[in-house]
């Protein structure tokens, strides 16, 4: 997918679906490129109730990462 002549990135296309989980995005190689670059979709994304609250989980120690070495 282009948009404006650039190569849409992994996350965007995540961002795309609507069932999208933040594990997937935590998951994903481009995150901190993207979060650097200030990506608005996915500010916009992180600033969801719902994912803030799971994120917070994962900080706190209240939900537990995928496996013994978490995200990447």
């Amino acid at each position: 997918i282009y948009r404006f002549g650039f190569n849409a990135s992994n996350i965007d296309s995540l961002l795309d679906k609507e069932d999208i989980s933040l594990e997937a995005i935590l998951d994903e190689d481009e995150l901190l490129q993207e979060c650097k670059a200030q990506n608005a979709r996915l500010i916009n994304y992180f600033s969801r109730v719902d994912v803030l609250k799971r994120l917070l989980g994962y900080v706190t120690g209240q939900i537990e990462g995928e496996g013994k070495g978490g995200f990447k």
